[in-house]
């Protein structure tokens, strides 16, 4: 069978048709959160608008939940912003609510993701509750649509819907707990209309299947309810991600009722109440809840073992900015993931977007070590000290190498790959010091300071083992003394990376020195916050000098 290629850039044209069509409801575009089970692939993660307005999965289409009531649509794409509510349960759990209201109707909407890793046979939940806010009974329509666009949506060509499930190019992706009154669909093809323009009338078209070359079909379910001051209406949903590739449907099996959502989600809470159960004791629960979204947030992005800084724009290991996030996981105790990483990326010394940078090797050893000065696992320290042997000697020729000197990896971004400077790790060195190349140039104060933290991590690490540390010490501190000197000669604090590394995580600089704090000043009052002006765009300009 002819294999089909999405990929979330087909609707390049999107803005295009958006200024023909200006009567549609479009997609906000403004932010987003993605969810996804921890360590499923990209294409199963789901990308969510406040609102929680959905795509289940990148590339797929779109799912809202739009109110009809009093003659108008309400819609939570065309909301300002601070008109929606939106958190996750308990402050942290990736069970999203959303909270707003269609005029007197009050809409909470709740949507969680859940599945099977073995089979790769993921679902998202989605729960939408009105309630009368009122004092008088209000006639209501409410409307599930289905699009090709929304958070981030796709090709949709067949579109088709009974009362309780709705295929999508060819396939049942979409079921109902409850059956709906109608479903109706539209081709764009043939009508040049959008399902929204049915709708913003309360209305649904005839055809209940439909075919569009364009990919722009559209359709939506309808619940008719009269609704009583005070009282509640629930419905439930469940969206089976890419239950119509055509491999996927060699194993998936079509969902089965009841759906038991209740259940699923006291599941997922209680997953994730286990892999965040670090016990906090701060005066404000803004704080903890901060710290552990930021852990949630990392964690739905992980694929396999492998961290992601934002899977679908970022899908790879990015060793500098992954060296952040993991040990941000390890530091929330996530300790399994976290160990399983480091031993993946254990045999690679070098890697990222832009190819084998100079200062890959420290962020390895930086992770490896930060994993144990946390967990305290003498046998993994055993396991990996080879590994942070290797990349502290890379680190020695590297400082003294008069030639430059290079690693091959395969890890790079499509722009790069025809790069002539993929492999350049660093250039000949410079007085005692790495002449590295990272992101797009030599910030020589950034690899330095990293080198510097990897050799004192080295030294620690060997008097862990019962090792001698002392070649590891002398080597931290002969980078030290070097970065000194170029400091007394006004080489430090000309672009951000020298700033943002010296204290932390580096720690080569002293707040004691008149020299460093000089600096940070007058990279503080000529660059980011110049003539009293935050400065941002000029301080990327001199990123690298």
């Amino acid at each position: 069978m002819e294999e089909k290629n999405f990929n979330i850039y087909e609707h390049e044209k999107m803005l295009e048709v958006k200024k023909a069509h200006p009567e549609w409801v479009w997609n906000r575009g403004d932010t987003h959160i993605i969810l996804g089970v921890p360590g499923s692939l990209e294409a199963f993660k789901t990308p969510v608008d406040p609102g929680n307005s959905f795509s289940p999965g990148p590339g797929t289409y779109g799912v809202s939940s739009w109110v009809y009531t009093d003659g108008v649509l309400y819609t939570p794409e065309e909301k300002n912003l601070e008109e929606l509510k939106w958190e996750f349960e308990n402050g942290y759990l990736p069970v999203v609510h959303s909270y707003w209201n269609a005029g007197k109707i009050a809409v909470h909407s709740t949507l969680f993701t859940d599945g099977d890793q073995e089979y790769s046979d993921y679902q998202d939940y989605f729960t939408v509750e009105l309630t009368n806010i009122s004092e008088e009974a209000k006639e209501v329509r409410f409307f599930l649509p289905v699009r090709s666009f929304g958070a981030a949506g796709g090709e949709l060509r067949e579109l088709s819907g009974t009362l309780d499930a709705v295929s999508v190019n060819g396939a049942v992706c979409l079921y109902a707990e409850t059956p709906a009154d109608r479903f109706g669909a539209v081709s764009f093809a043939k009508t040049q209309a959008d399902i929204s323009v049915f709708l913003r009338n309360g209305e649904l078209p005839e055809e209940t299947s439909v075919e569009d070359e364009s990919t722009w079909a559209s359709g939506a379910w309808l619940y008719e309810i009269t609704l009583q001051p005070g009282k509640t209406v629930c419905y439930q949903f469940i969206c089976h991600l890419h239950a119509n590739h055509w491999i996927r449907q060699k194993w998936l099996k079509p969902l089965q009722r009841p759906f038991e959502i209740e259940a699923k989600k006291q599941k997922v809470l209680k997953e994730w109440q286990g892999y965040l159960g670090m016990q906090l004791d701060l005066p404000d629960c803004r704080f903890s809840d901060a710290l552990r979204c930021q852990l949630t947030h990392l964690y739905m992005f992980t694929v396999d073992h492998d961290v992601r800084i934002t899977p679908i724009s970022y899908p790879l290991w990015w060793l500098r900015d992954g060296a952040y996030v993991l040990n941000a996981l390890s530091g929330g105790g996530l300790f399994d993931f976290s160990a399983e990483a480091c031993r993946k990326l254990a045999w690679k010394d070098t890697f990222g977007g832009f190819g084998s940078e100079g200062d890959g090797p420290s962020d390895g050893i930086w992770v490896m070590s930060e994993y144990y000065l946390l967990s305290r696992d003498q046998e993994f320290l055993k396991e990996m000290f080879p590994h942070m042997q290797r990349r502290a000697e890379l680190l020695k020729q590297m400082r003294r190498t008069d030639k430059p000197m290079k690693r091959f990896t395969e890890m790079v971004i499509p722009k790069c790959m025809l790069d002539p400077n993929t492999d350049l790790m660093c250039l000949p060195a410079r007085d005692g010091l790495i002449d590295g190349r990272m992101d797009h140039g030599f910030p020589i104060f950034w690899i330095n300071s990293f080198a510097y933290l990897a050799f004192k991590r080295m030294a620690f690490c060997a008097r862990e083992l019962g090792l001698d540390d002392r070649e590891y010490e002398q080597e931290a501190q002969e980078i030290r003394e070097a970065l000194y000197r170029l400091t007394e000669k006004g080489g430090f604090a000309h672009n951000d990376r020298d700033v943002n590394s010296a204290f932390w995580p580096g720690g080569w600089a002293e707040r004691s020195n008149p020299d460093i704090i000089d600096g940070f000043d007058r990279y503080w009052r000529e660059v980011r916050f110049r003539d009293g002006k935050h400065c941002p765009a000029l301080a990327k300009n001199q990123r690298m000098g």
